[in-house]
């Protein structure tokens, strides 16, 4: 007999299928043969967004028709289904939260093959270019991480360089300067990749200086970026592609921060200002008080007169 899911239920559900290589539509159809409610292929989408939201599932083919998941190493657990069924969409999730982060993206390191992969490399994609050199492409979901591309090329002169083509990151400002990471992020593909084909890589150093980009909050700006990309001093504003966020990008990530804490800082100081002129006009009137009680003090008292006509009858 069929019986209606829980919510905890379905999420368990959802989260297993995934991580068994289930896509949306079959997940779909084997919840909706084996229980009573009929679920709609939006209401598995959207609670597969919030397992990839809160860190449990990673999709390694984002650009497939058909996407895959695989599990991260946070483990899902029952206490866990109360905290995603209240989270906001994804959206207006996405708009609140990276207000405090800044997005990593093109960022790439190259090394040079001193030895070729001694164990066969399925790759995923073979070009040959005109000027007679061969590029070989792989790619590898790491977990936490995301998709890392590795591009080898050959000349014909014998000069073999590889580049590993880091994912997108959203990278928390209290972390300070991320290049640390990108270049650690990097090494270690690098190595994991020499160790799986067997090949010897040297001299990993930045091929593309990455790109950094942070939502923008003044409303004027994110209109003009609605409307078009401008380029100003090497900044970039626009509202582009995956997320269609309005933002504001530059090569320099401390530069970034200056530029897009600017607002928050003028109104930081506006409000100590507002406060500040508040205490000077209360300094003021309490000024104002104390001279006049210190004033009343050094004024010279008025006799009675009967004191005085009594004073002029004794002398």
């Amino acid at each position: 007999m069929r019986r209606e899911l829980t919510t905890t239920e379905l999420y368990h559900i959802i989260y297993s299928r995934c991580i068994k290589g289930d896509s949306q539509k079959e997940i779909k159809v084997f919840i909706n043969n084996k229980y009573k409610r009929d679920y709609d292929k939006a209401y598995i989408s959207r609670i597969i967004g919030r397992l990839i939201e809160g860190g449990y599932l990673l999709c390694f083919n984002p650009r497939s028709r058909v996407r895959s998941y695989v599990a991260t190493k946070k483990p899902f657990l029952l206490k866990d289904v109360s905290l995603l069924s209240k989270m906001p969409s994804r959206k207006s999730q996405r708009l609140r939260g990276r207000c405090n982060i800044v997005q990593i993206q093109k960022s790439t390191f190259i090394s040079d093959v001193v030895g070729p992969p001694k164990v066969l490399v399925k790759w995923d994609e073979t070009r040959f270019l005109k000027n007679g050199v061969v590029q070989y492409q792989y790619s590898y979901p790491f977990e936490n991480i995301g998709s890392i591309t590795f591009v080898r090329t050959v000349s014909k002169k014998g000069k073999d360089s590889l580049l590993i083509i880091l994912p997108r990151f959203l990278w928390e400002k209290e972390n300070g300067d991320p290049r640390p990471f990108l270049r650690e992020t990097a090494d270690r593909a690098g190595t994991w990749l020499m160790h799986r084909f067997k090949m010897e890589l040297v001299g990993l150093r930045v091929c593309q200086d990455p790109d950094f980009a942070q939502p923008l909050t003044d409303k004027k700006l994110i209109s003009m970026a609605q409307k078009g990309t401008y380029t100003v001093n090497g900044f970039m504003i626009d509202s582009s592609s995956p997320d269609n966020i309005p933002e504001i990008e530059s090569k320099d990530y401390f530069d970034l921060l200056e530029l897009t804490e600017a607002p928050k800082r003028i109104r930081e100081l506006e409000e100590i200002v507002n406060k500040l002129t508040v205490s000077i006009e209360k300094i003021d009137i309490n000024i104002n008080n104390l001279s006049v009680k210190i004033d009343s003090l050094f004024m010279p008292v008025k006799k009675d007169s009967r004191l005085e006509e009594i004073e002029r009858g004794v002398l």
